[in-house]
């Protein structure tokens, strides 16, 4: 884990943060955040949340061209189908994680696309693992 990582993770949980710190990156009893100055209680809660269940080890970056390499044919045909991609939402999450020059597994959009592709059956969930690890 990393700070950066936190920070994002937490702020976009819902809860704005002036910063993160992650001392020990393998233990998450040395991570700590601090919240903005408007932050709710609720919005607190859920940055401790986050801070007690993100994986200490995250998933990695890695360039968009090996990602998309990843897929078989058949995988890249369907997941860049016009009738999949008809869904507005798929189309464009498909496009902010792809036109990136990294994928970063962690971003929501990419967490978001891993789910869009197990639920309209384009990859299996152990197929999805796989790409997306």
């Amino acid at each position: 884990m990393d700070a950066a990582t936190l920070d994002k993770a937490i702020n976009d949980a819902g809860c704005p943060t002036v910063s993160s710190s992650v001392l020990d990156p393998n233990s998450r009893v040395f991570w700590s955040f601090i919240p903005a100055a408007g932050a709710t209680p609720e919005q607190i809660e859920v940055g401790y949340q986050v801070l007690n269940t993100i994986p200490v080890n995250p998933a990695t970056t890695i360039t968009t061209s090996e990602f998309i390499s990843r897929f078989t044919n058949a995988e890249y045909r369907a997941a860049t189908a016009a009738s999949w991609r008809s869904t507005a939402g798929n189309a464009k999450n498909w496009d902010v994680v792809v036109f990136e020059a990294t994928i970063n597994f962690n971003k929501k959009k990419t967490v978001t696309l891993k789910t869009s592709l197990v639920t309209d059956g384009i990859l299996t969930q152990a197929r999805a693992d796989e790409i997306f690890a």
